[in-house]
């Protein structure tokens, strides 16, 4: 079991091999929480803490979130939206799928049959290769989103996932 040790403005929680700071800060009635680890070892011994977690910066840019119609995240709403999304997105076949996603205007697909299929292809953009309990890391309904080296989404499908999604015919 870790322990806490709060401060004024922060409060830490150190377990072996983990530290986890979480920073306070207040406007009016708002709290925004920031939370950054720090040498984290874990089950990995911290292999990808370098390669995919410490390249990740804080956002530089103010959002006014009370503004925002989040509803859209509600589960219920969520897989109809993610599914229009990846619906829009313009398929992708064939070998050398880095530089086809990269000659295409907008969101590509890219589907995948399995776990090798998953990760030759990850490999090639150099994202996550990892699986979990039969699905890839990070995966919602077996599709996991990644943006590389442009502000466009790839979507890596599974070979269930349009089914899961309801969009068979896409």
């Amino acid at each position: 079991m870790g322990t806490f040790k709060p401060s004024s403005e922060s409060l830490e929680f150190a377990e072996p091999g983990i530290v986890l700071s979480l920073d306070f800060m207040s406007s009016s009635t708002d709290w925004l929480f920031i939370a950054q680890t720090e040498h984290i070892l874990g089950s990995s011994l911290g292999q990808f803490f370098k390669q995919y977690l410490e390249p990740i910066k804080l956002n530089e840019v103010q959002v006014d979130w009370k503004s925002m119609d989040l509803s859209y995240l509600l589960e219920e709403k969520y897989t109809k939206h993610f599914a229009d999304i990846v619906r829009k997105a313009k398929p992708v076949y064939g070998a050398d799928f880095v530089l086809k996603a990269h000659n295409i205007e907008g969101d590509v697909r890219i589907k995948y049959k399995d776990q090798s299929d998953f990760e030759n292809t990850a490999g090639q953009f150099g994202i996550f290769q990892e699986w979990k309990d039969g699905v890839p890391r990070t995966a919602y309904k077996g599709v996991v989103v990644f943006r590389h080296q442009t502000s466009r989404r790839i979507f890596l499908v599974g070979p269930e996932s349009l089914r899961l999604l309801g969009i068979e015919d896409a």
